[in-house]
């Protein structure tokens, strides 16, 4: 998580990050690596949305308007790769379970 609303992959035998992911728009509360598919993670934000990435392209593949307000958690479900749970503030303090194959 990062108040500059970025995520940065590091390699730990390396002093500097490999990529910086940069798209949301403020504060990012967390990201969490997918359970099913190694290169892609999930990340959530102050900006009320929820951002699907594969770190082998050079922008998000999906961008969702979560909440109404800010959105503090995220997280894949282990059992159904296209499933995920987020849960939002005060504006919005619901949790909200999200499949991907629903538009």
């Amino acid at each position: 998580a990062s108040h500059d609303g970025t995520v940065k992959l590091w390699d730990p035998t390396s002093p500097r990050s490999l990529r910086t992911f940069q798209e949301h728009a403020q504060t990012l509360y967390n990201a969490v690596w997918s359970p099913t598919h190694p290169s892609s993670f999930i990340s959530c934000s102050g900006d009320g949305t929820v951002k699907i990435w594969d770190i082998n392209q050079p922008m998000s593949a999906a961008t969702i308007p979560a909440h109404r307000g800010e959105v503090l958690a995220v997280d894949w479900n282990k059992y159904d790769p296209f499933k995920f749970v987020t849960g939002g503030a005060t504006t919005d303090p619901r949790v909200k379970v999200w499949d991907l194959r629903q538009p």
